[in-house]
């Protein structure tokens, strides 16, 4: 093969490449949109072995490079109120919470939104990883929540309901 030939070989095989890669990139779709508000279902969540809340609202506000998310959570008789804002990009974060600041990166996997913290509870080092999708035609919000410390793991279901 000359040098010619294999130039355009290779410019073809690029361009190919190119065109698959859009075609792929197209047929991914877009990410949901999980802008609502949202309550617990506690009744179909599972929280075993912590305590369960008795309440869960989020009302969330989602552009293509944020989630922001406004919550009134109650258990245990003790009720709080918190807003947070999770950028999109896949870049590092800190986060501000109650007890303290987490590192988090929030992406996209398919259709579910991963986010992953890092933090300390009560001195010891935590990781929390969130996976949301929506089921029933968008009616529905579950998050699967995995905790891991050194004293081990700990999954959660909660079952948001749209309002």
């Amino acid at each position: 093969m000359s040098f010619a030939q294999s130039r355009k070989t290779i410019g073809c095989s690029i361009l190919a490449i190119g065109f698959l890669s859009v075609a792929m990139a197209a047929n991914s779709g877009p990410h949901p949109n999980f802008s609502g508000t949202w309550k617990l279902n506690v009744a179909n969540s599972s929280f075993a072995p912590l305590p369960p809340l008795t309440h869960l609202v989020d009302t969330i506000e989602q552009t293509r490079s944020a989630i922001k998310i406004h919550r009134t959570q109650a258990n245990q008789g003790h009720e709080r109120t918190r807003d947070v804002i999770y950028n999109l990009d896949g870049a590092p974060m800190t986060v501000r919470h109650n007890t303290g600041d987490s590192k988090t990166v929030v992406r996209w996997e398919g259709a579910n939104l991963v986010i992953e913290s890092s933090l300390e509870f009560e001195g010891l080092p935590m990781n929390v990883r969130d996976r949301w999708s929506l089921r029933h035609e968008g009616r529905t919000l579950e998050i699967h929540r995995h905790f891991q410390s050194h004293q081990g793991a700990i999954d959660q279901k909660l079952v948001m309901e749209r309002q």
